[in-house]
Order: C-alpha cells, then structure tokens, then sequence
C-alpha cells in the first residue's frame, strides 16, 4: 500500500539521517532494543531483536518523554519479535524513549514502570 511506502521511507531517513544517535538497552533474556533518534527528522525508530509477545490481554506502549518529564504516546506495538517502528510524534526536544505493558487499546499515561527507558542524553 502507499501508507506503507511512506512509512518506511520515514524510518529509513532516521536511520540514514546524517545526525541519527542510537540509545541501545538490554533487557531479560538476550533481548535488545535501541532507539535511533534524528533531531534533523524529529523522528525516533524503535527497534527490536526477540522481543516476546506483550503478556495475554496487553500491549506494549511506545512513549517519547518531554524535556519537561512527562510521557507522551507514540504508539502501540502487539507483537514481539525483532521489528523496526516508527514512533508517531515528534521527537526533536524528547529526552527518552520507552516501553511499558499497558492493557489493550493503550493508555494515555503509563500504568506501569518502563520495561526499557531510552536515555537521548546516553545516545552515541
């Protein structure tokens, strides 16, 4: 489809920009994740290698946090696996990324404590 096209020409220019940084977080179980973030796009790319599936009846939520600490939502993500997402929203002034198990259908504010918290500050 022509979404799709557009979608992924969005998360090839984060990852090709000139000024892409990457945060890289380890997480139980040989999973990785990083966050690649283009200030130049104002786009951050979520990518995961053996994620598991959210637990039964959950979801993962994607947030970009404000310089001001607050997580805004940039996404939902079902399944698990090794992916590459763009985060919806803009991510020019975010200082973090992150990942929390939230129910379906998402929420607008964490319930719960990151399973990954991406750190720009960190980012290299």
């Amino acid at each position: 489809s022509g979404q799709h096209q557009t979608q992924l020409s969005a998360v090839d220019r984060v990852l090709q920009a000139a000024d892409a940084k990457r945060v890289n977080v380890s997480l139980p179980g040989g999973v990785r994740a990083s966050v690649v973030r283009s200030v130049t796009e104002g786009k951050a790319v979520l990518v995961t290698r053996n994620m598991p599936p959210a637990p039964s009846g959950r979801i993962y939520e994607l947030w970009l946090q404000t310089p001001g600490g607050a997580m805004v939502p940039a996404g939902t993500m079902t399944d698990g696996g090794s992916r590459t997402v763009l985060l919806r929203g803009d991510a020019t002034t975010a200082t973090a990324a992150g990942i929390t198990v939230e129910p379906k259908g998402g929420s607008e504010s964490p319930t719960s404590q990151p399973i990954a918290l991406f750190d720009f500050s960190r980012a290299t």
